[in-house]
């Protein structure tokens, strides 16, 4: 490290097998940049980084490859230039691991960072075979090769996942005194063919006699867990006499259960 002679860079690679959206591409880059400052108040706090920018070095063939070089200010030196993106490739992946997770929440991530990481991966999550590639490489002077001290992948079902829970996670947040429930039991009392909307009534309601024997309005908290209930509804004639075990928020009304926000389903079973 003590003869460093080269360059930092930032390698994006997102790898599609359909054409990606310009809006998609440049709200990815510029969350990639939003990220990367944050990254840098953390790790250098004694500084003004406000105008820490990354810049694009080179756009390569072969899906949409950016190199990205980070221009610090004030300057800093070379080494610390490479702990600058090595550290946002590495903070990146622990920011994104809780959200690969089936109903994943990071609760230490700003409000800020839940919209900035859900734009990050959209190109990738709306392609049906793709993938997202970061690396933080050190670059040789003359020629002389590179290494990569730290690289992070997403393929699109992940980034699916990701926007599911990040989009659950940004409702809840906005939402009034509720207690959540794991793994509980619930039956259909009211059904509709509806299309399901994350963070609207769905047109169903719900009996979870562990907390109330009233039937409560269904809300889904993502789409992924609207669609599994609304194809149980497509494909059964009697839906009704089927046992869903999902996780729920209960949103309470003057201290009593109003509605039932579904934020995850773990498995449909029949009932006899």
């Amino acid at each position: 490290m003590d003869d460093l002679q080269g360059e930092a860079v930032l390698t994006v690679r997102i790898a599609t097998e359909e054409s990606v959206e310009l809006k998609d591409l440049t709200d990815s880059l510029q969350a990639f940049e939003a990220q990367y400052r944050r990254t840098q108040e953390h790790l250098f706090p004694e500084r003004d980084v406000s105008e820490s920018v990354l810049i694009v070095k080179d756009v390569r063939s072969g899906s949409i490859i950016f190199d990205l070089i980070p221009i610090l200010a004030p300057i800093i030196q070379e080494v610390e230039q490479i702990k600058s993106i090595v550290d946002y490739v590495d903070t990146f992946r622990t920011k994104v691991l809780p959200w690969l997770q089936p109903g994943g929440r990071n609760p230490d991530a700003t409000t800020a960072e839940l919209s900035s990481f859900h734009k990050t991966v959209a190109a990738v999550a709306k392609d049906r075979n793709g993938k997202l590639d970061i690396k933080a490489r050190y670059v040789k002077s003359n020629g002389a090769g590179e290494e990569v001290r730290s690289e992070f992948s997403i393929t699109s079902e992940e980034a699916r996942t990701i926007r599911q829970n990040i989009q659950s996670e940004q409702i809840e947040r906005r939402l009034p005194s509720q207690d959540d429930y794991k793994q509980v039991v619930m039956s259909l009392h009211q059904a509709s063919l509806d299309e399901a909307k994350a963070g609207k009534a769905a047109g169903e309601k719900g009996v979870i006699e562990s907390i109330s024997d009233r039937p409560l309005k269904l809300v889904y908290a993502s789409e992924l867990a609207g669609q599994r209930i609304k194809s149980e509804l497509r494909q059964d004639d009697n839906p009704l006499k089927k046992a869903f075990t999902v996780d729920v928020n209960v949103e309470l009304f003057k201290g009593k259960p109003h509605a039932y926000r579904i934020t995850h389903v773990h498995s449909v079973d029949p009932v006899e």
